[in-house]
């Protein structure tokens, strides 16, 4: 498949990230119309659609159903956008692994100070401490 995008081409994002359920906090990252609106301002010479799990009428108690629907999409997609403000679950990295396996290309938005992406780097002991 061939990833570089002309002018006036179309390009489909799928949008990886927690999806929102009633009783979660209000402070949890999740995909924003803002957001998606964010992103067609910046894509001007692209005509984008959004491939959001959100954006669902299926049984979501059929998880077989709920995790071919996800991959599907993702494979449908020419970007994957992760949303990483916030620690994620087994499905976004299963989305990630199935977009990586089909050469689909991944952005993560992992902000500094992130679960993601720490400020403070782990301290790890130098080799000669581990050995006797």
């Amino acid at each position: 498949m061939n990833y570089e995008l002309k002018m006036d081409a179309k390009i489909s994002i799928y949008l990886a990230g927690s999806i929102k359920k009633g009783h979660e906090k209000a402070n949890e990252s999740f995909w924003t119309d803002e957001d998606m609106l964010f992103l067609k301002k910046n894509l001007p010479e692209y005509e984008v659609s959004f491939l959001n799990p959100a954006f669902r009428s299926d049984n979501l108690s059929d998880q077989r159903s709920v995790f071919g629907r996800d991959m599907t999409q993702v494979f449908c997609s020419d970007i994957v956008f992760v949303d990483a403000r916030d620690r994620r679950g087994l499905g976004v990295g299963a989305e990630m692994m199935w977009a990586k396996f089909h050469k689909i290309p991944i952005v993560t938005l992992a902000p500094k100070d992130s679960h993601y992406e720490p400020v403070a780097k782990p301290q790890f002991l130098p080799k000669s401490a581990l050995l006797p």
